[in-house]
């Protein structure tokens, strides 16, 4: 496994001319998380125990997470405490933040990017169904295949564009789905997406949050959910891409902040990983 990760890592930072972008480095982790799940699930006994103590761990929410979730949080788990007792300088713990990160990545999608999708085409129509100005009205951008200004343009050219969801989701796209301005330009555009993922998250949380339900997730406070996933993509996701060594500090700071503490299940106010 740690010769098939230095070799995949060596191979997608040959195929980028500069530093890898946002959506390679998913498109890594991603592939990678499948093979290690692949790999881990031919150890049977050690899957089993560690699925047992996930379990006990998150309880009922246990069986709210994706499969694709459940699989890759049972890899770190695994590849935790296998290798825990390594004390050696330069072995690689990068498979740890890999699975780990991955889980997130992949929950982080089905809630604010799938789920938010499916609210969108209930409350208002597909994308596809609708007339296209009346859907750039009411449907943010980021949830949709084509910017506005790319469609118009290839309306006036003549064409007939398709308009759908937009199918590619990295961690690096969730401050924006909350509402973070890119430039000064986009303040119209970001008045609609904290309009539409207020309305959606209403849906999901209890009703003494409706009144800002996006500052549940995403605020001024710099250990609030959303910053707390940009510290994992940017500390421990996107390293874990690149050749260096991840140590052992670095991948247990990783599980903890993604899965929470192994020892507390029996005290769930204990349990402060993100998922």
């Amino acid at each position: 496994m740690k010769e098939w990760l230095a070799n995949k890592k060596s191979q997608i930072q040959k195929s980028m001319d500069e530093e890898m972008n946002e959506t390679s480095i998913s498109r890594f982790i991603e592939d990678s998380s499948i093979y290690i799940n692949e790999e881990i699930n031919k150890a049977n006994d050690v899957v089993e125990r560690e699925t047992e103590e996930l379990q006990k761990l998150f309880g009922d929410v246990w069986w709210r997470l994706t499969e694709t979730s459940r699989n890759s949080l049972i890899s770190a788990s695994v590849l935790w405490r296998s290798c825990s007792c390594i004390d050696k300088k330069d072995f690689d713990f990068s498979g740890v933040c890999i699975s780990a990160t991955s889980a997130l990545e992949s929950e982080l999608k089905r809630v604010f990017f799938d789920g938010f999708q499916r609210y969108m085409e209930k409350a208002y129509g597909k994308p596809d169904k609708n007339n296209w100005e009346n859907t750039f009205e009411v449907w943010p951008e980021r949830l949709l295949s084509s910017t506005r200004y790319d469609y118009e343009r290839k309306v006036r050219d003549g064409k007939k564009p398709e308009l759908s969801c937009q199918k590619i989701f990295t961690m690096g796209q969730v401050p924006y789905l909350m509402g973070k301005l890119e430039n000064k330009f986009n303040v119209v555009k970001n008045a609609l997406m904290i309009e539409k993922m207020n309305e959606y998250l209403k849906t999901i949380i209890r009703a003494e949050h409706f009144t800002e339900p996006i500052k549940l997730f995403y605020n001024s406070d710099l250990s609030c959910f959303v910053n707390e996933c940009e510290k994992v993509r940017t500390s421990y996701r996107n390293p874990a891409a690149h050749a260096d060594i991840i140590d052992k500090g670095r991948a247990e700071q990783c599980y903890m902040m993604v899965v929470g503490k192994r020892e507390a299940e029996t005290y769930v106010s204990e349990v402060a990983g993100l998922i």
